[in-house]
């Protein structure tokens, strides 16, 4: 714990001495023409956060109140593991965010609307292969933690169907705050909170870490299909677009020759190294088939002026 806090405190006091230098102004002084405007775009975006963060531990408090100690660690493990889902998603966001401010600056809808779409895919074509993975070797996975994770199996491949929705929907909601609509954000965090309460205290009493992991994966997926809803509604921007089909039929044509493969493998092998070779035959022709579909990993589907400033943000 304190080498946590110390690499948070110092990376937090070296982030604050760059922003310093490369803007020359004062963190702790803002401008007063725009600290009424900041102030009415950090409110929300600060209660968003906050909601959040409880929502984030309402599972694990409601399962530690209704259920035992042993489901929480395991529920616990998988929601860290499954996080490597929306890995590459979350980096979009990063990257993103300032591009999607600049474009929604200079009033070009139509740029940051092709700007989600690209990224969805791309963020969709790498989430696919990570919660196959999990869904393969699940039990494998959690054994890492020792053999009585192995019981949280299904609970880890749950939690990572809800969470490829994020990869589904890309970054719409970071869109949603960059666009000028925090509140949104917050009143959409305060009603999935209040659901999430009531569907835990229905599932979990129930079903215990399984309830737990449908309460989570449900709430995760119902979210950020309202978000899209209303990123359509207001901006009329939505991240779906043909290219989205690309990596789904990859993945159910890996999927295909990969069953096939594990069938015919699992009565000559050990049911673990049947298990890689089929998830080999899939990686393979996933890859295979997003290449041979055309998806284009390294260049923008938009005008040329806008690739140099995603080059320039990266």
């Amino acid at each position: 714990m304190a080498a946590i806090a110390a690499a948070s405190l110092i990376t937090a006091i070296a982030g604050m001495v760059y922003l310093i230098r490369q803007n020359d102004f004062s963190l702790f002084v803002p401008l007063k023409p725009i600290a009424k405007t900041m102030s009415r775009f950090a409110t929300p975006v600060l209660g968003e956060s906050v909601l959040n963060y409880i929502s984030a531990w309402t599972e694990l408090i409601m399962l530690g109140y209704f259920a035992t100690a042993d489901q929480v660690g395991v529920l616990g493990v998988v929601i860290r593991v499954t996080m490597l889902v929306v890995f590459v998603q979350y980096a979009f966001n990063g990257i993103f965010s300032p591009m999607i401010a600049e474009l929604h600056g200079q009033g070009d809808r139509e740029a940051i609307h092709r700007l989600l779409k690209q990224q969805t895919v791309w963020a969709l074509a790498s989430a696919i292969p990570v919660i196959s993975i999990m869904a393969l070797f699940a039990p494998e996975l959690m054994q890492i933690w020792g053999s009585p994770f192995a019981a949280g199996g299904w609970v880890l491949v749950i939690v990572a169907c809800g969470r490829i929705s994020d990869a589904a929907v890309g970054t719409v909601g970071m869109l949603l705050m960059m666009m000028g609509k925090p509140r949104i954000n917050t009143i959409n965090s305060a009603a999935m909170l209040v659901i999430k309460i009531a569907c835990g205290i229905w599932l979990i009493p129930r079903y215990g870490m399984i309830g737990a992991a449908i309460c989570m994966a449900s709430v995760n997926i119902v979210l950020n299909l309202l978000r899209v809803v209303e990123s359509y509604a207001y901006f009329r921007i939505h991240p779906w677009s043909r290219q989205i089909f690309k990596p789904v039929m990859a993945t159910l044509h890996g999927g295909v020759l990969a069953a096939v493969s594990f069938v015919i493998l699992s009565e000559l092998l050990d049911m673990w190294l049947a298990k890689l070779v089929a998830f080999s035959v899939y990686l393979i022709t996933y890859c295979w088939m997003l290449s041979k579909l055309d998806i284009q990993f390294l260049n923008f589907i938009i005008p040329s002026q806008y690739r140099i400033l995603f080059r320039e943000h990266l």
